[in-house]
């Protein structure tokens, strides 16, 4: 995952290495949240980059809706 440094604001408008991008308000309930700053403090990024990332993957298509992706592991070698 990408580390991301915001540069500064103008006019709600924030700019991250140079591109621009708007600040978007939304609303989550209590447990959604707490998930959320749990996930950003275990990858150590800001809560907006979960929900980004979060996003990003969604509308690619990596997440479904009510469905999560999980992986196989056909075998785990330990040395």
């Amino acid at each position: 995952m990408t580390l991301i440094k915001w540069s500064h604001l103008i006019d709600s408008t924030c700019y991250i290495s140079g591109e621009s991008v708007k600040i978007v308000t939304f609303k989550l309930d209590d447990k959604l949240l707490e998930k959320i700053d749990r996930m950003a403090q275990r990858e150590g990024i800001s809560r907006s980059e979960v929900i980004r990332e979060a996003i990003i993957n969604y509308l690619n298509g990596n997440l479904k809706r009510g469905k999560r992706n999980s992986i196989r592991v056909k075998y785990v070698v330990l040395t």
